[in-house]
C-alpha cells in the first residue's frame, strides 16, 4: 500500500466513500431494527454479511462484524438482539472461511489443533453447567471466533496491502470522535458515574462503559504500531492524529488498566527493537529502575499532578483495594467463601462458558446491596477459572505461551504477553467470545507467527515518531 501524505479529513472521506452501502444503508438499518424488533436484524444482517462476503468486499464484511461486536457488548436491554445478531454473523464468517480454505484460498493452520484439548475442557465443563444453553453457544462461539481470527481475518489483513487495517483504525477512531461527540452534545448518555465518588465523571462514550472505551484505545494503539512499523500503510500525519485522539480518549476514561497496558506496550516495543547494546541498558537497567520507581513514586507523582490524579482516581492513602476499584475484595471473597462461592465445585474443570456471568447475576440477586466490583470478577483469569477451571485455564495460558514462543519477531514476546497479562487482570474480556478486543488479540497471535516478517532493527531516525 502506497503511503501518499494526504489531509487526515480526506481520510475519513475516502472512508466513507469506499464504504457507502455499509455506513449509509446497511448499519443504519441493523441499528433501527435491532432496537425495535431483533429478528429483523437478524435475518437482513445475515443477508448483508453474504453479500459483502461473495461480492467481494470483505472489508465490508469484516467492519460489519465489527460493529455488531460494539454494539452487542452493550448492557442495556435495548441492545440484546444484537448478542444473538453477533453469534449468527459468527456462525458465517465461520462457515464462509471453511469454504475458502476447501477453495484453497488460503492454507488451514494446524497451530488450531492446539485449542483441542481446552476446548475439551470447556465440553467437559458444559455438562456441568447450570446454564447450558448459554454455555453451548458460548463454546461455541469461542472455538469460531478464534478459528476465523486465525484464517480468514488474519489472511485479509496481512494480504491487502494493508487496507483493511487502515480501515479498522478509522473505524476505531470514529468510535473515539463519536464519544467526544456525545460528550459535548449529550453529556447525559456520555459519562459513567464513579461509585465511589459520585461528582467524578468518566467517559464512557459510544462502548457504554469507561473501561470499553479505554480497551478500545488499547487496540488502536497495537494497530497503529503494526499499521506504521510493519505494513507501513499509514502516514505520519494521520498515525499522529490517532494517536492524539486516542491519548485523549483514554485520560478522559480514566482507564488505569488501558494506560497502563499502552505504556508497557509501546515503551517495551521501542525499547525491544533498538541495537544491542541500547536495548539490554534501557531493558535490564532503565526500565526495571523505571518500574521500582512507579511502584513507591508513581502515586506522589500523579497526586502532584492535579489533571490525572483526578481522571485516574489516584490519591493519597490508597491501598490496594482502592486501586483496583474494590475488585481486590471481590476476588478475596469468590476463593474465601466456599460456602457461598462452592469453589470446590469449579476449581478444577469449571462449570462450561457463562458460568461468572450466572453466579454474579444470582449473587446480586441474592445481597442485592453490594457493590459494583461485585457484579462480575472483573478478571479474565477467575473468570476463566470459574469457567474452565484451573486445568482448562491452563491449557488455554499454555496455548497462548506456544503462539508467543513461535512469534517470528521474538521482540513483540514481552510486549505483547505483558499487555495481554494487564488487560486480562482488569477485565474478564478474554473469557469472551464476541467482544471487540479478543478476536483481534488472536488474530495478532495468528498475524505474529506467521504472517508478519520480522521487524528490521531500527535506528533512532526510522522509528522516530
Amino acid at each position: 500500500m502506497t503511503i501518499v501524505p494526504k489531509p487526515v479529513l480526506s481520510v475519513f472521506i475516502s472512508f466513507f466513500k469506499n464504504h457507502a452501502l455499509l455506513l449509509g444503508v446497511i448499519l443504519p438499518f441493523t441499528i433501527a431494527s435491532g432496537l425495535v424488533f431483533a429478528p429483523i436484524s437478524w435475518v437482513f444482517g445475515s443477508i448483508a454479511i453474504t453479500h459483502f462476503w461473495f461480492t467481494g468486499k470483505k472489508a465490508d464484511a469484516f467492519l460489519y462484524l465489527y460493529a455488531t461486536f460494539v454494539l452487542g457488548d452493550r448492557n442495556e436491554n435495548a441492545f440484546d438482539g444484537f448478542k444473538q445478531l453477533r453469534a449468527f454473523l459468527m456462525v458465517l464468517v465461520f462457515l464462509y472461511t471453511i469454504h475458502e480454505i476447501i477453495k484453497k484460498k488460503y492454507n488451514f493452520n494446524a497451530l488450531y489443533f492446539l485449542w483441542i484439548p481446552f476446548f475439551v475442557v470447556a465440553t467437559i465443563g458444559f455438562f456441568r453447567s447450570p446454564v447450558p444453553v448459554q454455555c453451548f453457544m458460548k463454546t461455541i462461539s469461542y472455538a469460531f471466533m478464534i478459528f476465523v481470527a486465525t484464517h480468514s481475518l488474519k489472511y485479509y489483513i496481512t494480504h491487502d496491502k494493508g487496507k483493511l487495517a487502515h480501515d479498522f483504525i478509522t473505524t476505531m477512531n470514529i468510535l473515539l470522535f463519536m464519544s467526544l461527540f456525545i460528550m459535548v452534545f449529550f453529556p447525559s448518555i456520555a459519562y459513567f458515574q464513579d461509585e465511589e465518588d459520585a461528582s467524578r465523571l468518566r467517559l464512557s462514550g459510544v462502548m457504554g462503559n469507561p473501561n470499553g472505551l479505554g480497551y478500545v484505545c488499547v487496540l488502536l494503539f497495537m494497530f497503529l504500531l503494526y499499521a506504521k512499523y510493519y505494513l507501513r500503510c499509514i502516514s505520519l500525519n494521520y498515525f499522529l492524529f490517532s494517536l492524539g485522539l486516542l491519548s485523549v480518549c483514554l485520560i478522559l476514561s480514566g482507564s488505569r488498566g488501558a494506560l497502563l497496558s499502552i505504556f508497557v506496550f509501546g515503551l517495551l516495543f521501542f525499547i525491544n527493537h533498538r541495537d544491542f547494546v541500547t536495548r539490554n541498558i534501557l531493558k535490564y537497567i532503565i526500565f526495571p529502575i523505571s518500574i521500582l520507581f512507579l511502584i513507591y513514586f508513581g502515586a506522589t507523582v500523579i497526586q502532584n499532578m492535579p489533571i490525572l490524579s483526578d481522571r485516574l482516581r489516584i490519591t493519597s492513602g490508597m491501598t490496594m483495594d482502592h486501586i483496583t476499584s474494590g475488585r481486590l475484595n471481590t476476588w478475596l471473597f469468590i476463593f474465601k467463601t466456599e460456602r457461598i462461592t462452592h469453589v470446590s465445585e469449579w476449581l478444577w474443570v469449571g462449570k462450561g462458558f457463562a458460568y461468572d456471568t450466572y453466579f454474579f447475576v444470582n449473587l446480586r440477586k441474592q445481597f442485592p446491596l453490594l457493590p459494583r466490583s461485585y457484579g462480575s470478577p472483573f478478571n479474565s483469569i477467575i473468570s476463566l477459572a470459574m469457567n474452565n477451571g484451573v486445568i482448562g485455564t491452563g491449557l488455554l495460558v499454555a496455548t497462548i505461551i506456544v503462539y508467543f514462543s513461535r512469534f517470528k519477531d521474538k521482540a513483540l514476546r514481552l510486549p505483547l504477553g505483558l499487555l495481554v497479562f494487564i488487560v486480562a487482570m482488569s477485565e474478564s474480556t478474554f473469557a469472551a467470545s464476541l467482544n471487540y478486543f479478543t478476536i483481534f488479540f488472536y488474530m495478532f497471535l495468528g498475524i505474529y507467527v506467521q504472517g508478519t516478517p520480522k521487524l528490521q532493527k531500527l535506528d533512532e531516525s526510522s522509528i522516530s515518531l
